[in-house]
């Protein structure tokens, strides 16, 4: 029982310092930010963020709040 508990601590301690998560998590997560400044984040260690999957998905959120040209 030890060890299990302690093996979850040190995997806590781990996600706490570095975030994982699909370039499409951190576009939601930040407010919506922009898939090139996500993916500088990402290059910054200092950010905390590790992206897993760098797929640009479009995102209908986004797409909707844009205005129109009409």
């Amino acid at each position: 029982m030890a060890a299990l508990s302690q093996e979850l601590t040190e995997s806590a301690e781990v996600s706490g310092d570095m975030q994982q998560g699909t370039l499409l998590d951190f576009h939601k997560r930040l407010a919506r930010l922009n898939y090139d400044a996500v993916e500088l984040l990402a290059k910054e260690q200092s950010s905390g963020i590790y992206l897993t999957d760098h797929k640009r998905v479009n995102c209908l959120t986004c797409a909707e709040g844009k205005p129109t040209n009409n």
